[in-house]
C-alpha cells in the first residue's frame, strides 16, 4: 500500500470516528433531556424551576417556607407591627441589611436585602398610620421565577386582571389569589388595541409577588392607587393558560 493510499485511509477512518462520537453526544444530550423532563412528570412535587432553577432565596421560598402565604418570615399583613418586622429581620440569618425611607405615597417603607442573590432590592414592606404592616413586596424579576411554577407550588388564581401601561406596548397582568392574599405580578407583551390582549402562558415570568391580607383590600384600594374600581372589562376569571382578558 502507498503513502497515499495509507494516508486516506487514515483520513476515512477520523471522518467515521468523528461521526460515531457525534451521534452518542447526540444520543446522552437528548437522554438527560428526557429524564430531566421525567423526573418532572415523575415528580410533580419536587420544584425544578421549569428546567430553570430560580434564585437561591426565591427557591427556598417555593420549597421550604418560613410559614404559610401572605406570612413571609413571620411578618403578616395586617398582623405584624414594625417594630416587631425589625426585630423578626435582624434575628434573621439570611437577612443582609434593612433599610427605611419615605416612598410617595405610601410613606415610610422598608426595603430588605438578602444574602446571596444578584439584586440589590429584595423585599419591601409597607405599613398604615397605625405601623401595621400591609403589604410584603417580594421582587422577583431576574429571578428565573415562571407562573409554572408558582402554579404548581400554589395552584391556579382566581383572576386575572390585565392593566395597560402608558406605551401600550406592555400590559401589566395581576394574577389574584383573594383567598390567601397573594397577587403575581408580571408584564406580558400587549396583542391588542384599545382594551389590551395578552398571552399568558406557563413562561411567564414573575416580576413581583404582592402579600396582602385575605381579601387583597389594602392592594386594590392603596397599593394599586384604583379606589377599589375597576374596569370590569379587563377583570377576569382564570381560564387557564390562553389570551386574557
Amino acid at each position: 500500500m502507498n503513502l497515499l493510499s495509507r494516508r486516506k485511509n487514515k483520513i476515512y477512518l477520523t471522518v467515521i470516528i468523528s461521526i460515531l462520537i457525534c451521534i452518542c453526544l447526540s444520543f446522552v444530550s437528548a437522554r438527560m433531556f428526557v429524564d430531566s423532563v421525567n423526573s418532572r412528570i415523575l415528580f410533580p412535587n419536587r420544584f425544578t424551576g421549569w428546567l430553570i432553577t430560580p434564585s437561591e432565596w426565591l427557591a427556598k421560598w417555593l420549597e421550604n417556607p418560613t410559614c404559610e402565604v401572605p406570612c413571609w418570615e413571620n411578618i403578616v399583613p395586617g398582623e405584624t407591627s414594625r417594630e416587631q418586622t425589625k426585630a423578626l429581620l435582624s434575628g434573621n440569618p439570611e437577612i443582609a441589611s434593612v433599610e427605611e425611607g419615605d416612598v410617595i405615597p405610601y410613606g415610610s417603607m422598608l426595603f430588605v436585602k438578602i444574602y446571596n442573590d444578584t439584586y440589590m432590592g429584595n423585599v419591601s414592606i409597607k405599613f398604615d398610620n397605625q405601623n401595621i404592616a400591609q403589604e410584603i413586596d417580594l421582587t422577583t424579576f431576574g429571578g428565573k421565577l415562571y407562573l409554572g411554577d408558582m402554579i404548581l407550588a400554589y395552584g391556579s388564581p382566581k383572576q386575572v386582571l390585565v392593566r395597560d401601561t402608558p406605551d401600550n406596548e406592555s400590559v401589566s397582568v395581576n394574577m389574584l389569589y383573594p383567598e390567601s392574599g397573594m397577587v403575581l405580578h408580571l408584564f406580558i407583551h400587549n396583542l391588542g388595541g384599545g382594551i389590551p390582549y395578552v398571552n399568558i402562558n406557563e413562561y411567564s415570568e414573575i416580576w413581583n409577588i404582592y402579600l396582602d391580607a385575605p381579601g387583597l383590600k389594602y392592594y386594590f384600594e392603596i397599593s394599586e392607587i384604583t379606589d377599589g374600581t375597576i374596569d370590569p372589562r379587563l377583570l377576569s376569571e382564570w381560564k387557564g393558560y390562553t389570551i386574557y382578558p
